[in-house]
């Protein structure tokens, strides 16, 4: 591995044998070296190889605009997450993650201030991820001296669902997004009623209408259910279940996918717990 970037005696920036562009960290590697040395390896202890295609095709490396400093402090947000959310982030965000903390960081030297469209979206979808990632942003603040706006929190959310729930897919992450956003709009707008966002049944049904789909596009559903239980779910829980169905139609049309009997009644049943809540 070929040195491109010395960030301090512990973290270089290297070409690896493939020609990519990757991150080492481990003790020691980079003291006493330069652009164009060779880094030992037996001295790696942790590796992360740049995500996207996009970045190595750029015409100015990784190496002109990220430092330590952005890079340990993504590494901190990623493992203090695994354990306030309570599943594993796939370390490879992290490259990606530094770079966007650091081109905040030089926009708002510059004056420069980016809103989300997604903001309101994000806050509701993955509400435990977006209320880590305001802590995230405090504690960059705090490092950095840089008062960024709360909006940067929407983006370090997107990272995290992107190395976590969603397996490092950023299309798939907006997808995602995209579809519960409108299946709460038709929520929202069959019950004609605004619920709370902070509501434990309001997070619960988001999670699970989440992983739904993330199902649906890693899976082929199969409707071999019966309909014992779908037909007392319509006499009993009526107009939750006209609402599934316009989920239904919805994904069926929108995205061809088949929404089973199982389906329905699962979203039935979710759907009626939370038009009970307040």
């Amino acid at each position: 591995m070929k040195i491109l970037k010395v960030f301090n005696n512990n973290v270089s920036l290297v070409f690896n044998e493939a020609g990519q562009e990757e991150i080492v960290i481990g003790k020691g590697l980079g003291f006493n070296k330069r652009e164009g040395d060779w880094v030992d390896a037996a001295l790696v202890e942790k590796r992360f190889v740049l995500a996207t295609a996009a970045l190595s095709k750029t015409t100015h490396s990784l190496a002109s605009h990220i430092n330590a400093e952005e890079i340990e402090i993504a590494i901190g947000i990623i493992k203090n997450g695994e354990q306030i959310l309570g599943y594993r982030i796939d370390e490879a965000i992290i490259p990606a993650l530094a770079d966007h903390i650091g081109f905040a960081l030089k926009r708002s030297r510059e004056g420069v201030t980016i809103s989300s469209p997604l903001k309101w979206d994000i806050k509701q979808i993955y509400f435990n991820e977006y209320h880590y990632a305001l802590q995230a942003l405090q504690k960059i603040r705090d490092t950095f001296g840089v008062d960024l706006p709360d909006d940067e929190a929407v983006f370090i959310t997107l990272h995290i669902v992107n190395g976590g729930i969603l397996e490092n897919d950023m299309h798939e992450t907006m997808k995602v997004t995209q579809i519960i956003n409108n299946i709460l709009d038709i929520v929202k707008y069959h019950y004609q009623k605004e619920f709370n966002e902070a509501a434990y049944d309001y997070t619960r049904f988001v999670t699970h209408v989440r992983y739904y789909i993330m199902r649906h596009l890693k899976t082929k559903a199969i409707d071999d259910s019966d309909t014992t239980l779908e037909r007392l779910l319509t006499g009993r829980y009526k107009n939750d279940y006209l609402c599934a169905m316009k989920i239904k139609r919805y994904l069926e049309s929108k995205y061809d996918w088949l929404v089973t009997r199982d389906d329905i009644v699962y979203l039935t049943l979710r759907l009626n717990r939370l038009s009970l809540s307040n």
